[in-house]
């Protein structure tokens, strides 16, 4: 018991710094946010408004006017996130098989805190490969309490107002693997008139109605489409993000939130869902290549599809794709190796250079574990 109020005091103090930070002494708002906030006696909603609350602060601030950013060199971003020692090291092997395709067409971009920074700065195979721009996270302190939440996870809401120098933006989590080129899934993203981009939770033409995400408390009423739309990878055009006033409809989202209207348990996944359930015309549907998971029903008469990215989320990647995941990042690791002491190393499909065969098993499992 002692143990529970602590922290819930504690969250109440960290609250009250965000809202501190924008505080206008003429305006009655900042104190009706914080009793919202206390009259949410059940933890899982106070968790939910903490989010909600500490995201309108961020996006309110104004803060990307203050991060320093590079000129484009291509009309494309590619980011990863690294905050954390376990997201930073995921990323690590993410953009290393990313490198693997040597992507000239895009520009590479990491949002890291600043061991994160460090630890890519001192990646020599990385750098051997592709160049990768900083986004620090230490830029944002002056703001306030930018870890209320995991603020590096939510940067796929803010970037398109920070890398406007971009025209396409493509959002990728860093529990994935890079295993084949990304050009078509830009080329999709070139071609359409949509907003956003992302694959769904399952592929419903062999799955109606199922997936983690479908079934998860709460989600069948903020769902888009048949079974929900999974965020670890996505694509936006920057442009239309900007002209069609995203910003202001995720805003809108926080405010149904603060209001116990719709719950975001799963975060920015959540708000983009509820956008696009309202809006299906901004949301384009990716192939299910584009972003496969232990429940994505990706196949056809032929069998299962190679993906193009491979996500390990609810911690596959520790689990039972441990094994082939292993061998995935070594294999990465060697290519990269002999790149780095002159020799060609391949530049090629990370699936094809592991000669990977799609035999999945009863878990699920994308490849072979031998």
């Amino acid at each position: 018991m002692h143990l529970v109020q602590i922290c819930t005091v504690c969250t109440i103090c960290s609250v009250t710094h965000a809202l501190r930070f924008l505080r206008d002494p003429t305006n009655t708002e900042d104190e009706s946010n914080l009793n919202l906030f206390r009259d949410h006696t059940n933890v899982e909603d106070k968790s939910n408004f903490k989010y909600a609350l500490t995201l309108e602060v961020m996006l309110k601030s104004k803060m990307f006017t203050n991060l320093k950013v590079t000129s484009a060199s291509a009309d494309t971003a590619f980011i990863e996130v690294g905050c954390g020692k376990e997201s930073c090291q995921n990323m690590m092997s993410s953009l290393r098989s990313f490198a693997i395709q040597n992507e000239k067409a895009v520009d590479t971009w990491a949002v890291v805190d600043n061991k994160c920074s460090k630890v890519l700065d001192n990646d020599h195979l990385l750098a051997a490969s592709i160049k990768v721009n900083k986004l620090n996270m230490s830029e944002l302190s002056s703001i306030g309490p930018t870890d209320l939440f995991r603020a590096c996870a939510s940067s796929r809401l803010w970037l398109p107002s920070v890398l406007t120098q971009y025209k396409y933006i493509m959002y990728v989590d860093s529990d994935t693997l890079i295993t084949d080129s990304v050009k078509p899934i830009l080329q999709i993203v070139k071609k359409s008139e949509s907003t956003i981009f992302m694959t769904e939770e399952v592929n419903s033409k062999y799955c109606q109605g199922c997936g983690g995400y479908a079934h998860h408390p709460g989600r069948n009423l903020i769902r888009a489409g048949v079974n929900g739309y999974n965020s670890g990878f996505l694509g936006i055009n920057v442009d239309l993000w900007n002209k069609q006033g995203m910003v202001q409809k995720v805003l809108d989202v926080i405010q149904e939130a603060k209001k116990g209207k719709v719950k975001l348990l799963l975060g920015d996944q959540d708000i983009l869902n509820w956008i696009s359930r309202r809006e299906m015309s901004i949301l384009h549907t990716l192939p299910c290549e584009c972003n496969m998971r232990a429940d994505s029903i990706c196949k056809d008469a032929s069998g299962y599809f190679a993906p193009i990215i491979l996500h390990g989320n609810r911690n596959r990647f520790a689990s039972e794709w441990k094994k082939g995941y292993s061998k995935l990042v070594e294999k990465t690791n060697a290519i990269l190796s002999d790149r780095l002491t002159g020799g060609r190393g391949t530049n090629t499909s990370l699936w094809k250079a592991f000669n990977a065969s799609l035999s999945w098993d009863d878990k699920l499992n994308p490849w072979n574990n031998r």
